[in-house]
C-alpha cells in the first residue's frame, strides 16, 4: 500500500497518465492530499488524449502545499498518442 505524507518539509510531485479525467471522483482521496496544477495555472483546454483529437486531460501533474504552480500548458510533440503536458512550479 502507498501512503503520501505532505504535511512535512518535503515537496510531493505527481504526474503522468491518470487515466481518468481530472474531475473524475476516483481522484477524490488524491484531492485531499495534493491539488491539480491545471485549474490555476493551465492555458487552454488541456486535453492530451489523444494527440490527434485531444477530448480528455488524463495527463496530468498534482503537487503539495510546498509548490506553486506558475504555469502549464500542452504541446504536441515526438510519436505519443498523447500530448505533452508542460508544467512549470515554484518552490516555496
Amino acid at each position: 500500500m502507498w501512503h503520501c505524507h505532505t504535511r512535512g518539509e518535503d515537496p510531493v510531485i505527481l504526474a503522468g497518465d491518470f487515466n481518468t479525467p481530472a474531475g473524475m471522483a476516483s481522484l477524490t482521496p488524491l484531492r485531499l492530499l495534493l491539488r491539480d496544477v491545471w485549474p490555476s495555472a493551465g492555458v487552454g483546454w488541456g486535453a492530451t488524449m489523444t494527440a490527434e483529437m485531444p477530448l480528455s486531460r488524463i495527463d496530468q501533474c498534482w503537487v503539495s502545499e510546498r509548490l506553486t504552480p506558475v504555469a502549464a500548458h500542452v504541446e504536441r510533440r515526438g510519436a505519443s498518442d498523447h500530448r505533452l503536458l508542460v508544467v512549470d512550479l515554484r518552490l516555496k
